[in-house]
């Protein structure tokens, strides 16, 4: 017979939550355990739980159809030639889910721009995935939200 004690885990977690355990890269772990550090997050299973509820509503498709909001953030270098004419170029073929454009010019040549949309959440991704495969784009993200946004006109 084992001596070991088993923990139990508290009642109520078992109602609102489930225990999963992970396995993350040493430097993952010390940015995840420096957010609670600075107290972004109360502990890690609340850090890791936003995070992972942030990349899975991207990533659903269970939200293909509904109208959602979101932003695609880029970052370019505007010396590459042609590249603000294609990122325009996309955008003017979404002219209804484009509801905003912010471009911000960085240092070294290059430009922060932020896009807020309004679409069916398939569409939302088609956009992004558009912007993103622009030669010259170095990075970005499609973030979306959860909500929408009120009517612009009624």
């Amino acid at each position: 017979m084992s001596t070991r004690r088993r923990s139990r885990p508290h009642a109520a977690a078992d109602a609102t939550a489930a225990r999963v355990t992970l396995s993350l890269p040493p430097t993952v772990a010390q940015q995840l355990d420096a957010l609670v550090a600075r107290r972004i997050h109360a502990n890690r299973s609340q850090a890791a739980s936003k995070l992972l509820a942030g990349a899975l509503i991207t990533a659903s498709p269970d939200l293909d159809d509904r109208v959602l909001a979101g932003t695609v953030t880029l970052t370019y270098s505007h010396a590459r030639h042609g590249v603000e004419a294609a990122l325009t170029r996309i955008q003017h073929r979404y002219l209804k889910e484009v509801i905003s454009t912010q471009r911000v010019h960085l240092a070294h040549g290059h430009t922060l721009e932020v896009l807020l949309l309004q679409a069916p959440g398939k569409i939302l991704r088609r956009i992004a995935d558009e912007l993103l495969a622009c030669k010259g784009v170095s990075n970005g993200q499609l973030y979306i939200c959860s909500e929408i946004l009120p009517p612009l006109h009624e």
